[in-house]
């Protein structure tokens, strides 16, 4: 049973990491491309252009830092993952179509023990996710 664990808990984290790392690549791009953007003649425009560069890159850094902390702090709460449709994980491709034949066996508790442990992995992993994103900001910047 542990090792079954340390499986879960293992294939979660890297799902985890993975998910985390696209988003975080997303939000990296939308900072460049609006310090790259160029736009003139509104307010905000001009007073991004009176900050020096080196300022508006640690604003950006700091702003990431914090979400990701945020974003963290909610999902490695019990039912971060396990209680949000958004985030929850569920079985996928060919465990999903297992899990209906199990439910239809009347096995449904143990489908849902499965995936709740997948959840709570998911939650106990995910802090680990907020030193990958600031090694990751670091190493691009």
């Amino acid at each position: 049973m542990k090792r079954n664990t340390a499986i879960i808990l293992f294939t979660t984290s890297l799902l985890s990491l993975g998910s985390a790392e696209a988003g975080f690549d997303d939000m990296l791009r939308q900072g460049a491309d609006l310090l790259n953007s160029g736009a003139t003649g509104s307010t905000n425009a001009t007073a991004a252009s009176a900050l020096p560069t080196s300022e508006i890159d640690a604003g950006l850094k700091e702003a990431l830092s914090i979400g990701a902390e945020r974003a963290i702090d909610y999902l490695s709460k019990p039912g971060g993952f396990l209680n949000d449709p958004k985030v929850r994980i569920g079985l996928p491709g060919s465990l999903g179509t297992i899990a209906q034949g199990l439910r239809a066996a009347g096995q449904g508790a143990i489908v849902d023990e499965f995936e709740e442990t997948m959840n709570r992995a998911a939650e106990a992993a995910i802090p680990r996710t907020l030193d990958q994103a600031s090694l990751r900001s670091r190493e691009r910047f």
